[in-house]
This record gives structure tokens, C-alpha cells and sequence, in this order.
């Protein structure tokens, strides 16, 4: 019956191990963010000295109320995980101080080491020791990748192996929402590809000469001049340097011009008069 326990403990899935350290992270983010709100209205000074000092204490607080208690941190009991029953207290508050408390004396010693040989020695070595452990982390980690166990150093070095506290069962993999997301990445490729070679102007143009239908393409008699009344009939604001193309109708320069040279074929939106010489652009008269 204990080998049956033993065997169902070691079922831990390593997606579920791995996912579960991401929570831990997320869940010490938002209790860092709520910690900095209410202490936004502290003097400045406090948050920029003491701040090893508070990230230190959360994460202390979170490890001894979640991992010290029920051997299983926030994200490993939100999984369904938690360290198996061999795992000591000592040895999960050994890997405690180790994860917290060497990174928070690391930096410490860094900030106080200055001009201070003694220290800076011993920030160089400590230095060495945290290259050295992220190199066997990543051995650690393939290792854990290919047969499962523990998925960091200190975890291997002290016998720390996270399993499932639920009977294990099928992973079923849905494909709808990935299928889906693979067609809408297609269709946005597709649209940033065709929506540059469309133009706009000319379209607008067939179809509001479909929906108005045929208009008289001759200039008006009246004269086009500009007053403070006067707007562009394409943006409908005060004209910015007035031109006209040979109708009634007041244009700003950059819009009658841009529109005709994505047009060639442009008419005036109001009338319908079209000009395709260079020449049909010219200033408004000033005020009548």
C-alpha cells in the first residue's frame, strides 16, 4: 500500500510543476503592486531604501504561510500540488532562506560595497555562486524536462520533489482555439498584405457616383470665392490655403491634392465637376 502512495505521489505533471512557480510569481507581482498603493503616500525615501527590505518580508510572509504550513506554495495548491510527505520541515526551510534570503544579502552587500574592498570580494564571490547555480539550474531543468522530479538545483540538491496531491488523468489538447487563432493570424496577414494596395479615393468615388448617379461634369457659373463662411467640402473645415479645380466649391490645398493624386479621375464631391489638368488647381480668390 505505501509503494501504491509512493507511485501515486510521484505523478506530479511537469507542465503543472512548471505552471505553478509562473502563479507564485504572479500572485507575489500583485501583492507587491497593492503593498506600493498603499504606501505611495509614504516619503519617497522609504520605498527607495527599504525596498530589499519590504520584497524580503512578503516573500517570507508568503513562504511561511503557504509552503511552511501545508508544504505547498500559493500556485502548487491552486495545481493540486504539493511537496511529497518525505520532505522535511527543515529542508523546505532551507530551500526558503536560500531562495529568499541569498538574493536579498546579495544585493544588500552590493548596494553597501562601494569603495569597500572586503565586501566588494565577497560580492564577486557571491557573484560566482549565482552564475554557478543557474548554470546547473539549466542541467537541472533538462533533466526535470526528460524524467520529471524536481525542476530547480536546490530542489534536486535537497530532495525536494513536488507531486500531485489528485489522481492524474488524460490530458485531453483542444484544438479549436488554436485552429481559430491560426486562421485570424492568416487573415490579418492577408489584410496588411491587400489593404495598402486598395485605393481608397477612387473607390469612394465609383461609389458614390453609383449611389448619386450621373451629375453635370461642367464648372458652375458662380465664381469660386472664399469668406469666413467658407468650408472645405472634403474634410468640412475652414479651407487651410484655398484652392478650387474649376467649380463653385473651396478645397484645402493638401486635400484637393492628395485626393487627385490618388485619383486621377477625381470629381468634386458636391457637384461632380471633374479637371484632370495640372493646371484646374488654383488659389481661391480672397474674401467677396
Amino acid at each position: 500500500m505505501e509503494d501504491n502512495k509512493q507511485i501515486f505521489e510521484r505523478a506530479a505533471p511537469r507542465i503543472s510543476v512548471l505552471d505553478a512557480k509562473e502563479v507564485d510569481n504572479v500572485i507575489f507581482q500583485v501583492l507587491k503592486s497593492q503593498i506600493e498603493y498603499v504606501s505611495k503616500w509614504l516619503p519617497a525615501w522609504f520605498l527607495n531604501h527599504l525596498g530589499p527590505e519590504l520584497n524580503t518580508i512578503m516573500k517570507f510572509g508568503m513562504w511561511m504561510v503557504s509552503v511552511d504550513n501545508s508544504k505547498s506554495s500559493f500556485g502548487q495548491q491552486l495545481l493540486h500540488l504539493k511537496y511529497s510527505t518525505d520532505s522535511h520541515i527543515w529542508k523546505l526551510r532551507t530551500l526558503g532562506l536560500l531562495t529568499i534570503g541569498g538574493p536579498y544579502i546579495k544585493e544588500r552587500i552590493f548596494n553597501l560595497s562601494g569603495s569597500n574592498q572586503s565586501l566588494r570580494r565577497v560580492n564577486s564571490l557571491m557573484d560566482g555562486v549565482e552564475t554557478l547555480i543557474k548554470i546547473l539550474n539549466i542541467f537541472t531543468i533538462v533533466n526535470f524536462l526528460r524524467k520529471g522530479g524536481s525542476p530547480s538545483f536546490l530542489e534536486y540538491i535537497l530532495n525536494l520533489i513536488p507531486v500531485s496531491t489528485v489522481p492524474t488523468s488524460k490530458r485531453n489538447v483542444g484544438y479549436a482555439y488554436m485552429t481559430r487563432e491560426l486562421i485570424w493570424h492568416g487573415f490579418i496577414e492577408l489584410l496588411v498584405i491587400i489593404i495598402p494596395l486598395i485605393n481608397y479615393s477612387k473607390l469612394k468615388r465609383k461609389v458614390t457616383k453609383m449611389i448619386r448617379g450621373s451629375v453635370s461634369t461642367e464648372p458652375s457659373s458662380l465664381n469660386c470665392t472664399f469668406s469666413t463662411n467658407s468650408k472645405c467640402v472634403l474634410c468640412g473645415e475652414p479651407p487651410i490655403l484655398p484652392h478650387q479645380m474649376g467649380c463653385s466649391h473651396t478645397f484645402c490645398f493638401y486635400c484637393l491634392a492628395t485626393n487627385r493624386e490618388l485619383d486621377s479621375s477625381f470629381e468634386c464631391p458636391e457637384c461632380g465637376f471633374n479637371n484632370p489638368e495640372s493646371s484646374a488647381m488654383k488659389p481661391v480668390h480672397a474674401f467677396s
